[in-house]
């Protein structure tokens, strides 16, 4: 087995979970496989880190960084939404990242990020034209920020070519074993048996939730009348009049805020309330398609797949591990 070295990049308010589990991936790696293979090198604009709890890491300047790596690994930073990433991307330790990472890059080193951490990979432009995913609940806001990426936020775990992207925070575990997988699909199996974690291929599930959310008191009030009555057919018409509105203007107001017609927002509640009753498990697939408002369990079926990139044995498998 040979040697590798990989690169963990840190800033200040570096995610103390993500960042712990990278390390010990690897460093549970080493033990099982009774060898130092995996050597773990810390790199940050200073000489101390401290983390969005307030430990305290020792870490190697980038400008001081001695020798090739075999990997680098950018993890993710504390941040509430989209405009805090943002803000933090003009903070010099942020952009000391950003250029050695492209730096890195451009020396042909596997690149890897995970949740605001990918927001660095797109402020180099690695990910232009490339598939990508990022945490679910910024993924509008990143691909607004980067529109040249071909971002799928409904993946876990992205990769393309020598860059991998991994989702929201706990990802960096999906992102570290998938690291390790690419050198050794066994020891990668071993270790999350040993650590007892297993893969999350789809952050679809928060996805759909996420997108069904929308704080405006009109939308809320249709959201409360169609899912009144899923499990036959919405009289859109109807719905509006009783609103005290028009169709017209129900339209305009789901398009602004929520960026789906009326009827893509019925589609949204629709697979919304049948993947709370597949999660729960006590109906058919063919019971829940009836009620909330498919004539056919194929139709349910390809929606899910669709929309989620799974299918409904893989939902019930997951909710019975």
């Amino acid at each position: 087995m040979r040697h590798m070295r990989i690169a963990v990049t840190l800033v200040d308010g570096v995610f103390d979970s993500g960042l712990s589990a990278v390390l010990d991936i690897f460093a549970t790696a080493n033990a099982l496989s009774g060898t130092s293979r995996f050597e773990v090198v810390r790199l940050g604009a200073s000489p101390e880190i401290t983390s969005g709890q307030g430990a305290r890491h020792p870490a190697k300047r980038f400008r001081g960084a001695l020798g090739a790596f075999d990997h680098v690994l950018v993890t993710g930073f504390g941040a509430s939404n989209a405009d805090e990433v943002k803000q933090r991307l003009r903070d010099d330790d942020l952009k000391a990242t950003v250029s050695w990472v492209v730096t890195q890059h451009a020396h042909k080193t596997p690149v890897h990020a995970a949740c605001s951490g990918t927001w660095v990979l797109g402020a180099g432009g690695l990910l232009d034209g490339r598939e990508a995913t990022t945490s679910w609940w910024f993924a509008d806001a990143f691909q607004a920020a980067f529109p040249r990426v071909r971002l799928d936020a409904r993946y876990a775990v992205v990769r393309s070519g020598a860059l991998t992207t991994a989702g929201a925070a706990f990802a960096h575990v999906d992102l570290a074993l998938d690291v390790l997988r690419r050198e050794s699909p066994s020891l990668a199996s071993r270790v999350a048996d040993h650590l007892v974690t297993e893969s999350r291929p789809s952050q679809a599930l928060y996805l759909v939730e996420h997108h069904a959310r929308v704080d405006d008191p009109l939308v809320r009030a249709f959201e409360r009348e169609v899912t009144a009555s899923l499990s036959g057919s919405v009289d859109l018409p109807r719905i509006a009049k009783r609103l005290g509105t028009s169709l017209r203007s129900l339209q305009r107001k789901l398009t602004a805020v929520s960026g789906r017609s009326p009827l893509q927002f019925v589609r949204q509640l629709r697979l919304r309330r049948a993947l709370a009753l597949v999660q729960k498990g006590e109906h058919s697939i063919e019971e829940i398609a009836a009620q909330v408002g498919y004539q056919s369990a194929h139709t349910l079926r390809q929606l899910i797949r669709k929309e989620l990139g799974t299918g409904v044995r893989e939902l019930r498998g997951r909710r019975q591990r």
